[in-house]
């Protein structure tokens, strides 16, 4: 990052935290930070496994989704969400928790959600000179969604659309999780309401 650019966002890092710290009255030295932009890429990854012992225990939980294929999404991407979504144990599909059930083959679909290294590497360097850690990050498309979603929504399916004053996230949620995710730069809070001032 241009070292004019970082200094603006650690201050208004700075800036945003001295508030929520005053408001709350309780120091912040941990946060998870949202990225809404970083150009993210959703894949649809799947994987399968034979079971063991013909009952699901964790450990088959992990091994099947440890044998996802995964995409080549090439060098300096980083996965910010990998979520299954799915669980198919021998004939029987959508289930969100195998674990127990009596089967042969155990098979999981799941989301994945990368993004840019550089986007992550910038925002921890500016989170540690704002003498704090980065607990974590997460996708402004999911946790737009997981605020603004009701459960039902989630459940039967819906698109939520986040118009920010920069960027504008989307993701769409099916059964309790998010499937797709992404972000749109052309379209911001401040275009719409630059266009209406001109209409």
């Amino acid at each position: 990052l241009h070292t004019a650019y970082r200094r603006q966002r650690q201050m208004c890092i700075r800036d945003r935290v001295q508030g929520a710290q005053k408001m709350a009255n309780v120091r912040v030295d941990h946060v998870i930070a949202c990225l809404a932009g970083a150009d993210p890429r959703s894949y649809g990854v799947a994987g399968e496994v034979e079971l063991e012992n013909g009952t699901v225990t964790d450990y088959d939980i992990g091994r099947v989704l440890a044998n996802c294929d995964m995409p080549d999404y090439g060098v300096g991407r980083e996965t910010v969400h990998a979520m299954p979504v799915n669980f198919t144990l021998d004939h029987r599909s959508g289930l969100t928790d195998p674990r127990g059930q009596i089967g042969n083959r155990l098979s999981v679909d799941m989301h994945l959600l990368t993004v840019d290294t550089q986007a992550i590497e910038n925002l921890l360097k500016c989170v540690k000179r704002c003498d704090m850690e980065l607990a974590g990050v997460a996708s402004a498309a999911y946790t737009s969604a997981m605020s603004a979603l009701v459960e039902d929504e989630q459940e039967l399916g819906a698109a939520c659309i986040d118009i920010g004053g920069g960027a504008t996230s989307v993701s769409v949620f099916l059964k309790k999780h998010m499937i797709y995710g992404d972000n749109v730069r052309t379209v911001s809070y401040t275009h719409l309401r630059a266009h209406e001032t001109k209409a």
